[in-house]
């Protein structure tokens, strides 16, 4: 079973801008971001609940070799997975916390 990944807007945003903020660095390191973002986006959605719950009903994974954790839900009754953060760990968390 593969689960649907739905990433909610503000998720989505935050996304957008670490692939900004890697491709000016070099866009040898933003491709490799967006690869690991998808990779861990297929683990996601083939193993939902294979990552920790951190709070309430939310999941973390975190993507290798870079400081971001996404932040999740399961739905297991309409196999959907929502992304609700791609969450930068030096930021505070409480902040993506107010997302729900």
């Amino acid at each position: 079973m593969v689960f649907e990944i739905i990433i909610k807007d503000d998720a989505e945003l935050e996304l957008m801008e670490a692939i900004d903020y890697y491709n000016a660095i070099n866009e040898n390191l933003s491709k490799e971001f967006v690869k690991l973002f998808f990779d861990s986006l297929t683990s996601i959605s083939q193993n939902p609940f294979l990552y920790q719950k951190v709070y309430k009903n939310i999941r973390q994974c975190v993507m290798l070799k870079f400081p971001y954790i996404l932040y999740y839900t399961v739905n297991g009754q309409t196999e959907e997975v929502a992304i609700y953060a791609v969450y930068h760990t030096s930021r505070n968390p409480k902040i993506w916390k107010k997302r729900l």
